[in-house]
């Protein structure tokens, strides 16, 4: 199987904002204060993507031919995903410095 770039920049387009948690579990060992906002994070991104796929899956089944495009969604519930993620651990920071 050979390595496409185009299929690595659509899954980090699409998916990216959650190796924000990812990196976070992995570094902390989910031992944080923080802990319990990012799997909600988590929790939300998952339905928002699965919102998103029967969005595009109904689409199809109702015979639109460019159902396809449906997958664009993605795209803003990933940013509002790493906007999430960023502010959570934004506020953290501030908390545990004071």
């Amino acid at each position: 199987m050979n390595f496409s770039p185009e299929i690595f920049l659509g899954c980090l387009l699409y998916f990216g904002a959650l190796l924000i948690p990812a990196l976070f579990f992995f570094f902390n060992k989910g031992h944080s204060k923080a802990r319990k906002l990012m799997l909600i994070g988590v929790g939300l991104q998952a339905l928002w993507s699965m919102v998103v796929a029967a969005i595009a899956y109904f689409s199809w089944r109702a015979g639109n031919r460019d159902a396809f495009m449906a997958w664009g969604l993605l795209l803003p519930v990933n940013f509002f995903g790493f906007l999430y993620f960023v502010a959570v651990l934004f506020i953290y920071v501030k908390k545990d410095k004071k």
